[in-house]
């Protein structure tokens, strides 16, 4: 019987080294599994901060191109308007009556003669008699234009 007890005694003490073995890797195996959690934590926290901060920057771009997609088409509205407006006026000053264009031509005239006494004044081919016989002034070489005159003093 001597013989089987130390055979029991040998047994259980290697069961015994077998579960602190097992243990021990066990709780290496936890440490492992924790420090590879935080790891991973650790890489989808800085793939999360960096997404966010691609989806703001591609939002700002956006905001951006949306913003200078609008100006351009505010200036194209804009343009648009102006080329109406100036053809509308075109069309307006080319339709004057005659009677209309000397009482334009004799208002803006008296507003010049109230800043020059003497000159040469510039307008359209065609129009000069509305300006002929003004004291002080000459008629210039005509200009290119639709209506309207250029009042030079004589000192340039």
């Amino acid at each position: 019987m001597g013989l089987e007890k130390i055979v029991e005694r040998i047994v259980a003490e290697s069961q015994a080294e077998e579960e602190r073995i097992l243990a021990e890797a066990d709780a290496e195996r936890q440490k492992m599994l924790s420090a590879a959690g935080k790891k991973r934590d650790e890489i989808l926290g800085n793939y999360r901060r960096h997404m966010e901060e691609v989806v703001v920057q591609l939002k700002q771009r956006e905001a951006a191109r949306t913003e200078v997609e609008l100006k351009k088409l505010f200036l194209r509205v804009r343009k648009e308007i102006l080329d109406y407006a100036h053809s509308a006026v075109l069309e307006h000053f080319s339709a004057l009556s005659e009677d209309t264009r000397r009482k334009y031509y004799s208002a803006m005239t008296k507003k010049v003669l109230a800043e020059l006494s003497a000159g040469i004044i510039h307008c359209r081919a065609g129009e000069e008699r509305f300006f002929s016989g003004i004291p002080g002034f000459s008629v210039g070489e005509p200009i290119d234009c639709i209506g309207g005159f250029l009042a030079e003093s004589t000192d340039g």
